[in-house]
């Protein structure tokens, strides 16, 4: 790290994080959507979601990806979600041909003071068009029974179109507060 010129070297096989975007939650909206935000100038994206908190009590993020400037709903998404919550290791999701992925939770998140959910999504690959799409995701949050969940999940958008874009989404309801942070990783 050299402080006069605020440059940081990475030594050899270390991958960089570069910010590329910040959105902020305003209460109410519908949906946080990133337009034309993937390309192949990165191999994997992180999304960082800080304090996202729903309006309505007991739901859960989901999200569509773009592709040739549309968001697909139809079933081609596959989900598993799987949490550390109350002293137990839980199964939530296993979803298969669905019109959506499930980012976080099960559909208890809590919209309570504190009861925010924190997550990192990776997507791998997404400009690719000779494989389906992989993205993995750990959230931490309180649900909506004050119960702590550790919240680790992963899936697959099973169509090998590149994906430019995502918006993520409640289950019911809008948004009252998050930031959403997009990195690309070389």
């Amino acid at each position: 790290l050299d402080l006069s010129s605020g440059t940081v070297t990475f030594p050899t096989g270390v991958a960089a994080l570069t910010l590329i975007s910040t959105t902020n939650v305003t209460d109410g909206d519908s949906y946080v959507t990133l337009s034309d935000v993937f390309s192949s100038t990165y191999d994997k994206y992180i999304l960082e979601g800080i304090n996202f908190l729903p309006n309505t009590d007991n739901t859960a993020i989901r999200g569509n990806f773009q592709s040739g400037g549309s968001y697909n709903t139809s079933s081609v998404y596959d989900t598993v979600v799987g949490a550390i919550s109350n002293g137990s290791l839980e199964s939530w999701i296993n979803l298969n041909n669905a019109s959506y992925a499930a980012f976080s939770g099960h559909g208890n998140q809590g919209n309570g003071t504190n009861e925010q959910v924190n997550f990192c999504i990776e997507i791998m690959q997404p400009s690719s068009t000779s494989s389906q799409k992989f993205w993995r995701s750990r959230d931490i949050g309180y649900a909506a029974n004050g119960n702590i969940a550790a919240i680790f999940s992963g899936g697959s958008w099973t169509n090998n179109a590149a994906i430019t874009g995502v918006r993520f989404y409640y289950s019911s309801g809008t948004f009252k507060t998050g930031k959403l942070k997009l990195y690309g990783v070389k």
